[in-house]
């Protein structure tokens, strides 16, 4: 069967789609497990997560794992992870709203984590005009 360029760019946006949606799921199962305090069926969620561009559903993982590391009791690299995500969101399609909820999300759960209860001032910087519109 002949499969030209004109049938290449439907496959690969067809296997984007599904990566996008495997991605998605894992990221889900892994907060669900988290949900539940179980760590390492996250790990193990995450770690079936295809590797997906930031702004299709890369940060949607990255923040899965940002609370895994903060689930573990790793606090300084799951911060960095919330700064990460949360530094990048203006590259998704995210509504404001939503990128606004999520950085103010961030926030709190590096607070809970914080030795001193104050997250970084990188978190508090992304979140400091924080409004609903």
């Amino acid at each position: 069967m002949f499969s030209g360029p004109m049938f290449s760019g439907r496959k690969s946006a067809e296997k984007r789609r599904e990566q996008i949606d495997a991605a998605d799921q894992a990221a889900g199962a892994a907060m669900a497990a988290l949900f539940g305090d179980d760590v390492e069926a996250a790990r193990k969620a995450l770690s079936s997560a295809p590797k997906t561009h930031y702004a299709d559903m890369g940060w949607k993982v990255d923040l899965a794992y940002a609370m895994v590391e903060l689930k573990s009791e790793r606090r300084k690299s799951g911060t960095q992870r919330l700064v990460s995500v949360c530094s990048r969101l203006d590259e998704t399609s995210l509504s404001l709203d939503d990128k606004n909820y999520l950085r103010l999300y961030a926030l709190y759960r590096a607070s809970e984590v914080s030795k001193t209860g104050k997250p970084p001032m990188e978190l508090r910087d992304l979140v400091e005009d924080f409004r609903f519109d």
